[in-house]
């Protein structure tokens, strides 16, 4: 009886051990440049659901550096708008929102001035 005692507490810990492991691995991805490794990691941590609140926060924030830095800013701005829901005073998170938010406009500026420029070739000359 011990020993299924035993074995059952350290399945525990194997599992518990190995879902910090997936938030500690995207932090290390994350500092290698390997973003879309990163994110996968924190999307795992995530999705297992055993992380404290400032961890699932630390995760989605993390998580959309990822995605901004792979030029996914939509992804990172649905992160981080669940990020802020999850820790509203975080001012890290706050800060990495307006960063995202920038970078839309930005994105969205330079889509809106290339259609400009497109079709005005169209009118001077007919095509692109």
């Amino acid at each position: 009886m011990h020993t299924i005692f035993m074995l059952v507490v350290l399945a525990v810990i194997l599992v518990v051990t190995g879902r910090g492991n997936d938030f500690d691995r995207g932090y290390q991805a994350g500092m290698a440049g390997k973003h879309d490794v990163a994110a996968a990691y924190y999307t795992k941590a995530l999705r297992e659901g055993a992380l404290s609140r400032e961890n699932k926060a630390r995760a989605l924030n993390n998580r959309a550096i990822a995605f901004m830095l792979m030029g996914q800013v939509g992804r990172a701005m649905t992160d981080l708008d669940a990020a802020v829901m999850v820790e509203p005073t975080d001012l890290v998170i706050a800060r990495n929102r307006t960063a995202a938010v920038s970078r839309a406009e930005e994105r969205a500026a330079r889509a809106v001035a290339a259609s400009l420029q497109a079709q005005e070739r169209i009118r001077l000359f007919g095509f692109i």
